[in-house]
């Protein structure tokens, strides 16, 4: 019989309608890692494909889920069974990592104040850094990013007072007890002892993360032995990139004449990545998108075009049935004005034109078939920060040519159009007031999550101009609060609402990371994601607390909207 794990109380704490969160401890350490690692593999067999994701972090476990299919009181069951019975798990044997570190001075950007912060020379901190055996705990933050456990405790060193806005990828860093080796550019507040050329995440390769929870890892000076091309397991290869892959009965379909500042291809997103450190992506306004494909007869999780602010123009390279929806925006067909949320026939050689954004922030073009670029970890989706997905991991540039699917034949004077009703189409607005319900519990120092919801509720907000498709920075009168609002890093959700230590919040969109060290007093509920991902800067916007059955109610409503019958128009 399998030995039960000896226990501390969990919490099992729902963070918004769409996440619950299992707390299985307060700090990290081996003994929480290996509940959390269980747990994760547990909720894996008995949840699988029901939800969207399952996030492990240093002492917690995040279930993802759509509310709209899933009710939130089955997630919740599933889990307190899965902690009923929780037993060991046997992570599969992978060989100790070697990583190779080069502690030249201009690598090492930190080590000369974390030699002056622990009392040791440079030489001696390179030494005991490379002594230790690290364990993989989770990867977050970024894909890839790997928070490692097993730093001496002589190296325990604090956050950078004011993170870098740039960290070089490969950096190898330390802060607060841990690890973690940069995959890529970023920003980042930990302070960087050198830097490894291993490629740690590789979307195309297979598997794409080099590092996975449990691996222990060892790092060594570059040069000091002899180095050997290393791939996870031994088994990894590369599988195909954009161009050379082939997607069946595609056609090319657009050329893009003026693709404006960003326009991406996404769809609904990826699902079970969390656990390699994978952001979700996607479109920021679901509604929307959604809507666009039913205009044009597609499922509604196709690829279409997200196409922020500024607006863009292509020409059809063969006749189109297209629709777009989301901002309120002028649209052409050869400079004939055409109505937003309905479809229209697009001939070969014609020029779409959406003009820029008058209120709300993003437009959704959709033609019928769905545009074809190659799934990559099952999504169509542009992961803009990590470069990858979509149509060359990266937003369309003037002369890219894109490709659909070809449908059945059809002449496109057969082609049935369709109107999606005006009384149920958003109104975006200059000044939003988005509906929330609690986040985590927590109590930092003297600040109560409770006298924070409060302060929030009571304050109206601004949209910075600092923000992206991660999330919508908010300016205001800030909290007291400081450091206090650092936490022990757990999973993340879109609509989480981060109180950074500037003591201001952070909404959550769509390329949210998918674990976060910033408490969450709480979350944007499912109906208004939609209104988050449509806010531009210098937009108002207020916060108001409901209950859960009141976000269930609303996005029942949203959902029915979302899924009326649409009128039939000539063409």
């Amino acid at each position: 019989m399998a030995q039960r794990i000896a226990r501390t109380p969990a919490r099992i704490q729902p963070i918004g309608d769409a996440a619950v969160t299992a707390v299985l401890g307060d700090a990290f350490g081996r003994s929480v890692q290996k509940r959390v690692w269980s747990l994760h593999a547990r909720l894996q067999q008995l949840l699988g494909d029901t939800v969207l994701d399952i996030v492990p972090a240093y002492a917690s476990v995040m279930v993802r889920f759509d509310p709209a299919t899933v009710p939130l009181a089955t997630v919740m069951a599933t889990m307190r069974g899965a902690l009923e019975d929780e037993h060991p798990v046997q992570l599969p044997e992978a060989p100790v990592m070697q990583i190779a570190v080069d502690f030249s001075p201009d690598k090492g950007l930190d080590l000369d104040t974390i030699a002056e912060h622990t009392g040791l020379a440079r030489d001696q901190v390179i030494a005991l850094f490379c002594s230790g055996e690290y364990t993989v705990a989770f990867l977050g933050f970024t894909a890839g990013f790997p928070y490692l456990i097993g730093v001496p405790p002589r190296l325990f060193v604090p956050r950078l007072p004011s993170p870098r806005a740039r960290v070089p990828a490969g950096s190898v860093a330390i802060a607060a007890g841990q690890a973690g080796i940069y995959p890529r550019a970023t920003p980042g507040g930990w302070r960087i002892l050198g830097r490894t050329n291993t490629q740690i995440f590789d979307p195309l390769r297979n598997p794409p993360c080099l590092l996975q929870p449990g691996q222990r890892v060892h790092f060594h000076p570059a040069g000091a032995r002899p180095e050997k091309p290393v791939e996870a397991g031994g088994a990894a290869h590369r599988v195909r990139g954009f161009r050379e892959s082939s997607i069946p009965s595609a056609e090319l379909a657009i050329e893009m004449l003026e693709p404006g500042i960003l326009t991406t291809v996404q769809d609904n997103g990826r699902r079970h990545v969390g656990v390699m450190g994978v952001s979700p992506a996607g479109w920021a306004d679901w509604f929307s998108g959604r809507v666009a494909n039913r205009l044009v007869g597609n499922p509604q999780s196709t690829a279409v075009l997200e196409v922020t602010l500024t607006g863009c123009a292509f020409r059809a390279l063969t006749d189109l049935v297209v629709a777009v929806t989301g901002a309120a925006a002028d649209l052409t067909v050869d400079g004939v004005p055409k109505a937003l949320w309905r479809s229209h026939v697009a001939p070969r050689d014609s020029v779409v034109r959406i003009g820029p954004a008058q209120c709300g922030a993003r437009s959704y073009v959709a033609v019928r078939g769905g545009f074809a670029v190659p799934p990559i970890l099952g999504s169509c989706s542009t992961d803009v920060g990590c470069a990858f997905g979509g149509f060359e991991g990266r937003s369309l540039r003037r002369g890219d040519r894109l490709c659909k699917v070809r449908p059945e034949p059809a002449s496109p004077k057969a082609v049935v159009l369709r109107q999606f009703s005006e009384t149920l189409r958003p109104k975006w607005t200059h000044r939003v007031g988005l509906r929330v319900v609690p986040g985590m519990p927590w109590m930092p120092g003297s600040v109560s999550s409770t006298d924070v919801m409060g302060r929030l509720t009571a304050q109206t907000f601004k949209v910075s101009p600092v923000g992206n498709r991660q999330g919508v920075r908010l300016e205001g009168q800030p909290l007291p609060g400081g450091e206090a609002f650092s936490v022990l890093s757990t999973g993340m959700s879109a609509g989480c609402v981060q109180m950074t230590s500037e003591g201001l919040p952070i909404i959550l969109l769509a390329e949210h990371q998918t674990t976060g060290g910033y408490a969450v007093p709480f979350v944007v509920i499912s109906a208004d994601l939609p209104r988050c991902g449509q806010l531009r800067t210098g937009d108002e916007v207020t916060f108001r607390q409901v209950t859960l059955a009141q976000a269930s109610h609303a996005l029942a409503e949203v959902m029915r909207d979302a899924n009326a019958p649409l009128a039939e128009v000539p063409a």
